[in-house]
Order: structure tokens, then sequence, then C-alpha cells
């Protein structure tokens, strides 16, 4: 199943034509839901079927946005041709501009974006640790490849008038309110994977920022924040499984986590890293040279409202992580959790991501050049 779903995710970002596009953007999703009800747990069960549900309800929007398109270019690709083509045609142009709102509704539920979230905290809480961890990272890597390739085309149309005004909407919304809600949210959770579940949410608003300008600087700068993130939270989830170990539901409030950084630096240590990448301070360089990236587009295509915004998202951001990051380096509490034996695979995982935020943060040049 992991398997599948990491085909679906890299084949999604190659595929050009709706048929394609549509098998591998489920191939991507399935599987997961699979893995969530994998434990037998009741509270395991309820948030596979809540995946589902939502799963569902997207393929549904996704198939619409599909045949919208169709309808409205006359052809089963996404190319700026077809695009440019059906442009020039009032009616078509509006055809055109519904099935493009509609597929970004439909990657929305995928990407955790508002108001397409709900299920997020309640899956990510019920699934185990490394399913929940692939949720947050892979799972959304493959919803922004698929974004890019529904976006790319407008490319063609963007000095065109009129242009797409409808589009850029829609992503101004969604960029907007996940930013805002999540980042709201994630400051009054004390339970760690609700948190980290709401800051999905609030980094989902941060990977669509870029695409609002719908330009090809956009699209590289969605796709170097996304892996950033990715990265980032797969060390904090593994660091928390590392902490709790496979009973994660026992004691994962904040509290936990009293003084880790001097009773377990292995495991405090990267997850104080991973925070202070998703907060973008010092020394997660990284964190906020990725935020630099995404507002620059937003700032060139002249969209000053949602630069500002973003500004007082990033600004709100670190209250939420700087607040667990003062409980890692507390004194350690006495009724903190004993040291789980079976966590190998969670500190390698920890340490590897570490390492690759460490040299990122180091050499940031390589993802200043990625963009250039």
């Amino acid at each position: 199943m992991l398997l599948a779903s990491a085909s679906g995710a890299a084949a999604v970002v190659a595929s050009r034509d709706l048929g394609t596009w549509l098998v591998t953007l489920e191939l991507a999703t399935l599987p997961v839901i699979a893995l969530v009800a994998w434990r037998d747990r009741r509270a395991a069960a309820h948030g596979a079927l809540t995946l589902l549900t939502t799963s569902l309800v997207s393929f549904g929007l996704l198939v619409l946005g599909a045949a919208l398109w169709v309808t409205g270019t006359g052809d089963p690709t996404l190319t700026g041709d077809s695009l440019a083509t059906a442009w020039e045609v009032p009616e078509q142009r509006v055809l055109v501009s519904l099935a493009t709102v509609v597929l970004v509704a439909g990657l929305a539920f995928k990407m955790s974006a508002v108001p397409f979230h709900a299920w997020t905290p309640t899956t990510l809480a019920a699934g185990p640790l490394p399913v929940s961890a692939l949720l947050a990272s892979a799972s959304k890597v493959a919803a922004v490849g698929a974004l890019i390739v529904v976006l790319t085309p407008y490319e063609s149309v963007l000095g065109l008038s009129p242009g797409p005004h409808a589009v850029v909407a829609a992503l101004v919304t969604l960029t907007v309110a996940s930013m805002l809600v999540g980042t709201v949210m994630a400051l009054r959770q004390t339970e760690v994977v609700r948190l980290l579940a709401w800051s999905t949410v609030a980094q989902a608003g941060w990977v669509i920022l870029p695409l609002t300008a719908l330009t090809a600087a956009g699209r590289r700068a969605a796709a170097v924040y996304v892996v950033v993130y990715a990265v980032a939270g797969l060390v904090a989830f593994a660091a928390v499984r590392a902490v709790h170990g496979p009973h994660v539901e026992d004691r994962r409030d904040l509290t936990a986590y009293q003084g880790l950084l001097r009773r377990d630096p292995v495991a405090g240590g990267a997850l104080a890293l991973a925070l202070l990448v998703l907060a973008g301070l010092p020394p997660g360089v990284i964190g906020l040279v990725a935020k630099i990236v995404a507002i620059r587009p937003v700032v060139s295509a002249g969209l000053w409202p949602v630069a500002v915004v973003a500004v007082v998202a990033a600004v709100l951001g670190i209250a939420v992580y700087v607040r667990w990051f003062a409980v890692l380096i507390g004194e350690p509490g006495e009724d903190a959790p004993a040291r789980q034996r079976s966590r190998r695979a969670s500190v390698g995982v920890a340490l590897v991501g570490s390492a690759v935020l460490v040299l990122a943060s180091v050499l940031p040049q390589l993802l200043v050049g990625l963009v250039s």
C-alpha cells in the first residue's frame, strides 16, 4: 500500500491528460485510508471512515471539474494551448474557469485547506503515527503536484483581458482562510498530534500562497515550500513517535514534553529543530527562507493584501511553535513518560530528516537557486 501510494504521488506530477491525472491522484490517496484503519481501534476506524467520506466527496468534485474542463476546452489534456483557445470565447471562458475552481476545491480536500479541512484533526489523531506522518507530508506533496498540473496552463492567459480572476480569487480565499484558521486553532491545542494537524492546515495555506500568482516562479516556490514543510513535519512526527512509542494515545499532552531536550537530547533536539524550521527561526533558517520564497511571487504579481496576511500569519505561527519549544527547554517534569525501547526507526527518520534540514539551513542558496 505504501508503494502504491508513492507510485501514484510520483505519477500524478507527470500526468497531462485528465484520465491519468484522476487515476494516479486516487492511487496516491486510497491506500492511505486502509493504512489509517489498520489498527484495531474504534478511533482508527472512525478516522478512516472520515477520510474515506472526504475522499469520495473530493473525487466527485474532481470528476465534475474534469467533465467541465473537457466541455469547455474540447480537450481532455491540461495544456495551455487548449485553454488559450477556449479563453477567446466568453461562454467557454466561464465554463473553464468554473471547471478550474471545482478542481481546486476537490484538491483542497486532499491538502487540508480551509474550508475543506474538517477531516484532518480527526484522522491524524486517530490513526497510527507513521500513517499520520504520511498524510501530513507525502500526501500533501502529491496534492500539490496535482494542483500545479491544473494551474500550469493558466500562464498562457495571464496577459489576456479579462484575466483568470475567478481562479485567483478561489486560490486567495483558500490561502488566507487556511493560514489564519489553522494558526489560530493550533494556538488553542495542548494535544501534540492535534497541534501538528492544525499546523498542517496552516501550512496548506502557505503552499497555496505562491500559486496565487499563476506563474512559473510561483509553481517552483510552492514545490520548494512543500518539500521543506514535508521534511520538517516528518521529523516532528518521528520525534513524537520516539517519545511515546506505539501507544501514542497515552499522555501525548504538551506537559509530557517538559524538559525533553535535557532528558532525551536526540528526540528533543530533532523535535526542537523541526519546530524552529516551521516557525522560521534560527537555526532553522531554511523555514524563513522558504516563507520568503513563497511570498516573493505574490508580491511580484501585485497581490500585496495577500502578502500582508501571510506576514501576519507568520508572526502568529511563531507563537504556535515557540510555545512547544519553550516546554522542551524547561525543567524535566516528574511524571515524564519513560523512554521507549522500540524506537530505532523513529529516531533514524528524525535524525536523517534533521540532517537534511541542517544542510538546507547552512546552505540556503541551494533553495534559492531552485526558484531563481
